[in-house]
């Protein structure tokens, strides 16, 4: 009986640790990192560039064409860029939806675009959850920028930012046009 005890412990503990060393990791962002390991080591890199391509927005995807044509001319990069063009459809349900395409694929390793800013901001929650790296080029929102994702970059400032500055280049217009009729008018006035 005791000797029966043993072994079942023995076949239990083995069991356990067979069942242990069996589980896949379940962490989206190191399962993408090591894909995109392999795929780098393979001298290749997958990068989506998504936008709503429908709604006039084609000047994008040509100008990414013709960087990656720049960039493999003048060997800028040390792997070949394979670029992926994604439509989402300018609302934010089909970004998002286009956000879970696009982390489907877990070679790729950063998104490009998302040029409304209520289309990037479910997507980027998405990409930060998933480990893609955003680059986005336009959306102005302030809670992209405040909310501290490591994975989103945006070249453009924040729209408060955006509204100051418009501000001040009104206001100069402004006094630059009130100085000109100022003078105007005194040089007219002299003139009589």
């Amino acid at each position: 009986m005791k000797k029966n005890k043993i072994i079942s412990t023995f076949f239990l503990m083995i069991s356990s640790v067979l069942l242990f060393l069996s589980c896949e990791n379940d962490d989206p962002v190191k399962s993408r990192q090591n894909a995109i390991r392999k795929l780098y080591n393979r001298g290749s890199a997958k990068i989506a560039v998504a936008n709503s391509f429908e709604k006039n927005q084609t000047n994008m995807w040509n100008g990414v064409i013709l960087a990656q044509e720049k960039i493999k001319a003048e060997n800028l990069c040390p792997v070949d860029l394979e670029f992926l063009k994604y439509d989402d459809g300018g609302t934010p349900v089909s970004g998002a939806k286009t956000a879970y395409e696009i982390t489907k694929d877990e070679e790729i390793c950063a998104v490009v675009g998302h040029g409304y800013s209520d289309v990037t901001l479910p997507c980027s929650l998405i990409y930060q959850y998933y480990g893609v790296m955003a680059f986005n080029f336009i959306s102005t929102l302030h809670s992209l920028n405040e909310r501290g994702n490591p994975l989103f970059f945006s070249n453009m400032p924040d729209d408060e930012i955006l509204r100051q500055a418009f501000g001040l280049n009104v206001l100069s217009l402004l006094i630059s046009h009130w100085k000109y009729v100022e003078y105007f008018s005194s040089f007219g006035s002299k003139l009589l």
